[in-house]
This record gives C-alpha cells, sequence and structure tokens, in this order.
C-alpha cells in the first residue's frame, strides 16, 4: 500500500471484544507523531476564552438528540462487531427434549384388543454440541478485521459529529452575540440620524433646502429597514440555538463582552495535525476495511472446513435421562469447497479489488483538500487580522474628527450637523468592525474543525 494514502491507528486485533475507545493516539505513516500536549483537542472551544460559550457548547454536547443518537448508532456498531468477531470461536448448544405421542392400531386381529389399540409413548433428549469453522485461509480473520476497521470508522464518525456539533454550536453563539451588537449599533446610528434629520429640517426651513430634508428621511427609512432585517435574524439565531441544544425554551445570552481570538504566530499549526482530522481517520479505517474484504473474496475460492461434535442421551422414559447407558455421541467433519459458480466468486474477488483503489483515491482526495483547507484559513485570518488593524487606525482617525468638529463647534466656526455625520462615520466605522471582528471568530472556529481540535495553548 502507498504510504502516503495511510495513516495507520492504534487497532485492537484478536479476538478480545471491541471496546469503544476514542482516545487512541493517532499515527502517521506508521509512526506516533507529537502534538502541543496543553493543546485543548476536544475542548477546542476553551480556547476563544469565553465562560459563557464554553458552558453554552457543552450544554450542547450533553443534550442535542442528533449527537445522541450518533453514540447509539457506535454502540450498535460495536456490538455488531463483537458479533462478528464471535464467529471465530467455537458454538456450542445445548437442548432438551421432551415429548408424548399415542398412536391408534385399527383393525388389528387380536382377541380381547378391541377394534381399536391404543399405543402411548414417552420420548427424551439431552444434548450438547459444538460446531466450529476452521479458518485454515484467513476468510474468518479478515471478516474480523473488517468489522474492526469499521468499527474504527465509525469511532471516528462519531468524532466528527460531536467535533461538527461543537463548531454549529459555537459558529451559531458567536453569530448571536454578535447580532447583539449590530443592533445595539444600527440603534445608535438611527438616532444619530434623527438628530441630523431635525437639523436639517430646521435649516432647511430658512434654507428652502427640501432635498437634504428628504435625502436624510430616505437615509432614516433605510436604516430602520435594515435594524428591522437585523433583528429578524437575531431572532433566527436564538432559535438555532435552542435547536442545538434539543430544548423547547427560548436561549438567553447574557454575554457582554466578546469571545477573543488568540494570536496564532505561522509555526502554531503543522501539517501533521490535519492526521488528527477524524473525517480522514474514518477515510483511513474504510480503508482498512475495503483491504480486508479484499482477502475475504479471495479466501471464498478457497475450501471451508468446519468440524462437529455432539453427545447427550436418548430414552423412552424421563426419569432415565441421565442414565450413562442411554448416552450418544457423533463426531465429524465437513469439507465445502466451490466448484462453479459461473465466475461469480473471481468477479467478487475483483469488485472488492476495485471498491479498496476507489477508497483508496477517496482517502488521497480528501488529504489534498485538506491541506487546502488548512492552508486557506490561515491565509484569510491573516486578511482578516489586517482588516482588523486597518479599522483600528480607522476607528481613531474618526474620534479625532468628531473632537475636531466639537471643537469648532464650541468656537463657533462648525455646526451640528458636521458633528453628527462624523458620528455617522464612527459608528459606519463600528459596525466594520463588528463585521469584520466576527468573520475572524467564525473563520477561527472553522480553523480548529480543520485540524480536528485545538492548537494555540
Amino acid at each position: 500500500m502507498n504510504k502516503f494514502f495511510m495513516l495507520a491507528l492504534t487497532v485492537s486485533v484478536g479476538c478480545s471484544t471491541a471496546n469503544i475507545n476514542l482516545s487512541a493516539p493517532p499515527k502517521f505513516n506508521g509512526e506516533k507523531f507529537a502534538v502541543n500536549q496543553n493543546a485543548q483537542l476536544d475542548n477546542w472551544w476553551r480556547e476563544l476564552e469565553s465562560a459563557e460559550l464554553n458552558k453554552f457548547v457543552e450544554d450542547v454536547l450533553d443534550n442535542n438528540l442528533d449527537l445522541a443518537a450518533a453514540a447509539a448508532s457506535l454502540k450498535a456498531v460495536a456490538a455488531t462487531t463483537n458479533a462478528v468477531i464471535g464467529r471465530h470461536l467455537p458454538a456450542v448448544d445445548l437442548g432438551f427434549n421432551f415429548g408424548k405421542s399415542r398412536t391408534n392400531i385399527i383393525g388389528l386381529p387380536i382377541p380381547g384388543a378391541g377394534d381399536v389399540i391404543a399405543i402411548e409413548s414417552d420420548r427424551a433428549s439431552f444434548d450438547l454440541s459444538l460446531s466450529w469453522e476452521l479458518d485454515f485461509f484467513g476468510r474468518l480473520a479478515a471478516e474480523e478485521n473488517s468489522a474492526l476497521a469499521r468499527l474504527d470508522a465509525s469511532k471516528a464518525d462519531y468524532v466528527a459529529a460531536r467535533l461538527a456539533v461543537s463548531g454549529q454550536a459555537a459558529r451559531t453563539w458567536i453569530a448571536y452575540i454578535f447580532s447583539q451588537k449590530q443592533v445595539d449599533t444600527i440603534e445608535d446610528v438611527i438616532e444619530i440620524q434623527r438628530q441630523l434629520l431635525s437639523s436639517i429640517t430646521d435649516a432647511a426651513e430658512l434654507s428652502s433646502r427640501s432635498d437634504l430634508v428628504f435625502s436624510a428621511r430616505s437615509e432614516l427609512l433605510a436604516t430602520q429597514n435594515q435594524l428591522s432585517q437585523a433583528r429578524a435574524q437575531q431572532q433566527q439565531l436564538q432559535q438555532a440555538l435552542q435547536t442545538l441544544l434539543s430544548s423547547d425554551s427560548a436561549y438567553q445570552a447574557t454575554s457582554s463582552t466578546w469571545p477573543q481570538v488568540r494570536a496564532m504566530s505561522a509555526t502554531t499549526i503543522e501539517a501533521q495535525l490535519i492526521a488528527r482530522r477524524p473525517d480522514l481517520i474514518a477515510l483511513e479505517a474504510q480503508l482498512r476495511a475495503a483491504e480486508a474484504q479484499v482477502d475475504v473474496a479471495h479466501a471464498a475460492l478457497y475450501p471451508s472446513f468446519s468440524i462437529g461434535i455432539a453427545g447427550g442421551t436418548n430414552t423412552d422414559e424421563l426419569s432415565s435421562l441421565l442414565d450413562g447407558d442411554y448416552r450418544t455421541w457423533s463426531f465429524g467433519t465437513n469439507v465445502l469447497a466451490p466448484l462453479f459458480h459461473g465466475g461469480a466468486l473471481r468477479e467478487q474477488e475483483s469488485a472488492a479489488q476495485h471498491q479498496y483503489s476507489a477508497a483508496s483515491y477517496v482517502f488521497g482526495q480528501h488529504c489534498i483538500r485538506a491541506f487546502a483547507e488548512v492552508a486557506t484559513l490561515i491565509n484569510n485570518e491573516r486578511a482578516l487580522i489586517e482588516q482588523t488593524t486597518n479599522l483600528t487606525k480607522l476607528n481613531d482617525l474618526s474620534q479625532r474628527l468628531i473632537r475636531s468638529k466639537q471643537q469648532s463647534l464650541s468656537l463657533g466656526a462648525g455646526n451640528v450637523q458636521d458633528v453628527l455625520r462624523a458620528e455617522l462615520a464612527l459608528k459606519q466605522v463600528f459596525f466594520s468592525q463588528i463585521n469584520v471582528g466576527l468573520f475572524l471568530m467564525q473563520n477561527r472556529v472553522d480553523l480548529h474543525l480543520a485540524v480536528g481540535g485545538g492548537f494555540t495553548q
């Protein structure tokens, strides 16, 4: 197998039952790789440094019904895997039979017996049997390996579901918190626009500039419409939070501070961290399952061997059931060799090989896509941080402009409208900061999901 397409995982192979253990260390090309041991792999959202976000995500993971369904499905796969493993062991059965019967003989010329002669009898038997298929050609072992690989894939699917739910919860909560800031800012803008409209209206009565009044009213109506849309979006986000909690009670966020993005250096994320991604782990496990199915299909071309042993008692009296004089036993072997199946077995082997090839290509393409996804998110974060820096500078300049306009007004060289327009410009800058902050936070959440967990702490 091409090592480029392999992410070897620690698995338990043998005749022991399969256990659900989601904490096995990942490997890359057959060797363990080191990650930052202080990184929050599962509780990655704690790196965003918001106590309320921490509580919300953890409540979602505890109460979300989709995640509970995924956990139940994982347990079902584990039980099915144990059933497959059990086929490798001998099957022992215990049987007990007891019956009574009556037979009528009619028309037999026996003097004094009458026309109908009734014969009653009892029959009791006790059997203990053992059957065992001997796996000379490795078919059962290959089926077991395939089942264990599918269990690994199911474990990774559960981790992926947990990661996806936590990511969706974090993204939705962050959007809700920022929507509150957006609504507050739009309300501030409306208040300033009303003051500006009042000032323009008063001035228009003296200058007959009604076009300025119409323009100010249009801007106010547009902002009020924007506020209505923002409130509707906030309600949708609140409903989404409630749905994530699988609750019929409305969720109310109380946070008044934004979550934080910890600064990330260029060397923080190593390429090997992508090996932690549960979707890649699941695909690698599916690849191993497909490889095992090739062995299953190949072993089906060879004979199967089984042995059977049985012993017990058979008597016509229940009281003699444990009497050794009525004991019975049997021993036998069975060999079943495929001779002619119209080429079906060869075609099944060929199909299994093609399925393995398809699984390897899918796995390889997902690896390439994962690296590209992380690179894109890192580039996005750099661009958003640059925008944040520029907006911070613009905010500072806008505040200086307001102070300058206010100073001119106090000296009688300016007017109120200039001050109000400067305040509107500052609010627009602040609104842009809110949007960029939202994009930056959600991009960081996506980056955590892309590398399978935490990485900064």
